[in-house]
């Protein structure tokens, strides 16, 4: 028979049913409703894991590459460093751009979409300062006026140099083709992707014996996101940028590759008319003498020299010396 319920049980049970709290030992945990957030699947900023350190040496490259190219074009030593990479969206990055800017839209084929390129005001006077002569401490107000049609000319010239160095600095790990497509001067203007969509911005301080001045690159997280693996691997050395796992499989099939090694008795020449005359039997005199080595081809280029016999009852050579073969031959053929 079952324990019979005390006083003090019954009574908690006829609270429970009239709806009064009752005292248990296994409480659901408690939680507060404000604490909830809501999680929206659709969002951008969900699939941003981690850094990109191959995206990073690309960038390092483009600085020294366009530090060189700038320098060489003012005749002045500038200097060119990456002040910070943020992941945001395109609508805070758009806010951030001040009216008139130098906006500067680009293809990187095969990669699909858009990405800019801008230019800070300062900076755009400052180079065209220096490319006329002057010290570059010239202030000019920009707000309120579009640039001219001799800045816009020096803008894409400036532009269109620093996208084939950013070209060069893509090569070793993605080839891309780099194209100018158009600039502006209003952010309305410029709607690449949707103001909600990710975008990468990657900002470099120029100095040029003043204050630093920004180039900022602001590439759709959408455009890179199909060769994120290679964008997420890690360091590669500028001296070994070739794929080393290509390099040993070529390498193991070459060892495996039957090349035609040929011994080469000797030499003649006769006239047609002999050559037409022959027949079996007839002896043909060959210009090598039997004391002398015998050189021995492979796919057509001498590379041994030996001497002729025989070994267990077929004819042999024997080996007797490497032959030089001029470096540029030698290493397309061992490699």
């Amino acid at each position: 028979m079952g324990a019979v319920l005390s006083q003090n049980e019954v009574d908690a049970l006829l609270r429970g049913v009239s709806g009064d709290d009752m005292d248990m030992d296994d409480e659901e945990d408690e939680y507060d409703p404000e604490e909830v957030v809501p999680f929206d699947l659709t969002a951008q900023d969900r699939i941003i894991r981690g850094r990109m350190p191959t995206l990073e040496i690309i960038h390092d490259r483009f600085v020294r590459l366009f530090r060189l190219t700038l320098s060489n074009a003012l005749r002045k030593v500038v200097d060119i460093s990456v002040r910070s990479t943020e992941l945001i969206k395109f609508g805070e990055f758009l806010k951030t751009l001040p009216v008139p800017s130098s906006m500067n839209l680009f293809r990187m084929t095969p990669l699909r979409g858009n990405a800019i390129l801008v230019l800070e005001t300062r900076l755009v006077f400052t180079l065209i300062d220096l490319f006329f002569g002057g010290n570059g401490e010239l202030e000019i107000k920009s707000e309120g006026r579009d640039f001219t049609e001799i800045e816009a000319r020096m803008i894409k010239r400036v532009t269109v140099s620093a996208l084939e160095d950013l070209q060069s600095s893509w090569r070793p790990v993605f080839p891309v083709q780099i194209n100018y497509t158009r600039a502006e001067t209003n952010p309305q203007f410029v709607a690449i992707v949707p103001h909600s969509e990710i975008v990468i911005v990657v900002t470099f301080d120029v100095e040029i014996g003043r204050a630093p001045m920004a180039i900022t690159l602001c590439v759709p997280y959408s455009m890179i996101e199909p060769i994120r693996t290679r964008l997420n691997a890690g360091f590669q050395s500028e001296q070994d940028e070739k794929d080393n796992t290509w390099s040993n499989r070529f390498k193991k099939n070459l060892n495996q590759t039957h090349v035609e090694l040929v011994a080469q008795l000797g030499e003649t020449q006769m006239s047609v008319r002999n050559f037409l005359n022959l027949e079996v039997g007839d002896l043909i005199t060959l210009d090598h003498e039997v004391q002398h080595p015998i050189g021995l081809l492979v796919n057509g280029v001498q590379k041994f020299s030996g001497y002729q016999g025989s070994y267990k009852g077929h004819k042999a050579i024997s080996v007797e010396e490497l032959v030089y073969v001029p470096p540029a031959v030698d290493e397309m053929l061992v490699m």
